[in-house]
């Protein structure tokens, strides 16, 4: 169905119906104010006056995009069309970072704290919302989602005759997605990761051992040459290890605890599957005992300078993770599992092992939305999305410049 009015300030307009058991017709300004009233989340200054202003304006149309006066009665399962006007938001900062643009798709690197879709309290703060008014483009249409707290690659459509096709490739889940979950430096690591931290600053440090140097923070023997490796060793890793995958990947035995495990890599993925239960009403999902629903390969890990996470810059790992299965909190689930939350979780980083497992454990209370510190985002980018296009049969790769 064509929208029978236009896309306005990167919203969508509203079609509410008027309720079959209404049992007469109702007028169109008495059933339009029921229904902003009873708005959970609207502007303070949606008053009758600006009700009445919408119908002057010809911006409260029937299906077919005619204009009805305030006094029109519109009969029970009758819609009409009109503009909801929002409550105030607080400013999400950052900006959309373009990473690609053709005739089709636009695609983005949405920062944390932007939700993907208008819904409940966040309606103007969405990626989609702002994409539309920053790239003016108001048919634009997110091809699959990201939470809002997890920022990375997002990709939309540009024409709505083609955004059927790519959004039927993410309802297979075809693409793959690659992540980057970012956490402290685990206590009583297992040798190679003692070996990976030595290595990761050896050029400055030369020989002071890790345990008194870690995090690298205002340190005297910290050379600039370290924080370039901690910059570049990813990708360098990257390309050693795809220069090296055989054509036969074996998986770690899943049943050994993780410090007893080889580092992982493409090679020798750590692969993780859990039961995972997401009730309605419930902040967190837990994990049961029961066959697996979920399944996470841990591909790669590397030590960085983490200058984005807080106030003051830390050592801390990179751990490259691909989902096989799309339950909801996955990835937060998994790290929180191994008993590495990722760094500026407000729910998992604090949930207990009990909450994990069950499903009437306490929860912790992260903040409200209003009282978030920005300066602390998740550690956790959509770092890679890559898939065969739909339309032209070509392989598509974005990556995130976070």
């Amino acid at each position: 169905m064509i929208n029978p009015l236009p896309i306005k300030n990167g919203l969508n307009p509203t079609r509410v119906q008027v309720p079959m058991d209404e049992g007469a017709p109702v007028k169109a300004i008495d059933f339009l104010s029921r229904v902003i009233q009873n708005q959970r989340h609207r502007h303070p200054n949606d008053d009758e006056a600006a009700v009445y202003q919408r119908f002057l304006d010809k911006e409260v149309v029937l299906d077919s995009g005619e204009p009805v006066a305030p006094d029109y009665e519109v009969p029970p399962g009758r819609f009409l069309n009109f503009y909801r006007r929002p409550a105030p938001e607080r400013e999400v900062p950052g900006t959309l970072g373009l990473l690609y643009e053709d005739n089709d798709l636009l695609v983005v690197d949405k920062p944390s704290f932007l939700a993907t879709l208008p819904r409940g309290q966040h309606i103007a703060q969405t990626a989609l919302t702002k994409a539309r008014i920053q790239f003016g483009i108001p048919e634009l249409s997110p091809c699959h989602r990201l939470d809002r707290l997890t920022r990375g690659v997002l990709m939309f459509t540009k024409r709505p005759e083609i955004r059927g096709a790519y959004q039927t490739l993410f309802d297979r889940r075809e693409p793959q997605k690659t992540y980057e979950a970012i956490t402290d430096i685990p206590n009583d690591p297992p040798l190679w990761l003692v070996d990976l931290l030595q290595a990761f600053c050896a050029p400055a440090l030369r020989g002071i051992p890790w345990q008194q140097e870690f995090p690298l923070v205002n340190h005297p023997d910290v050379q600039p040459g370290c924080q370039q490796h901690a910059q570049q060793g990813w990708q360098y890793n990257l390309h050693q290890e795809n220069a090296q995958v055989p054509e036969e990947i074996s998986e770690v035995e899943e049943s050994q605890p993780w410090r007893e495990r080889e580092q992982p890599s493409r090679k020798r993925p750590w692969v993780l599957r859990h039961h995972m239960v997401k009730v309605r009403g419930r902040l967190a999902t837990y994990l049961t005992g029961d066959e697996p629903n979920a399944e996470t390969a841990i591909t790669g890990v590397r030590a960085f300078l983490d200058t984005s996470s807080g106030p003051a810059p830390a050592t801390r790992l990179a751990w490259r993770l691909e989902p096989h299965s799309g339950r909801t909190h996955q990835l937060r689930v998994v790290m929180r599992s191994l008993g590495m939350p990722i760094v500026n979780d407000s729910l998992y980083g604090f949930i207990s092992n009990d909450a994990l497992q069950r499903p009437d454990g306490d929860l912790p209370s992260p903040a409200f939305v209003e009282d978030e510190d920005f300066t602390r985002p998740m550690g956790l980018t959509a770092k890679e999305l890559s898939f065969r296009d739909p339309l032209t049969g070509k392989l598509r790769q974005f990556t995130s410049r976070f």
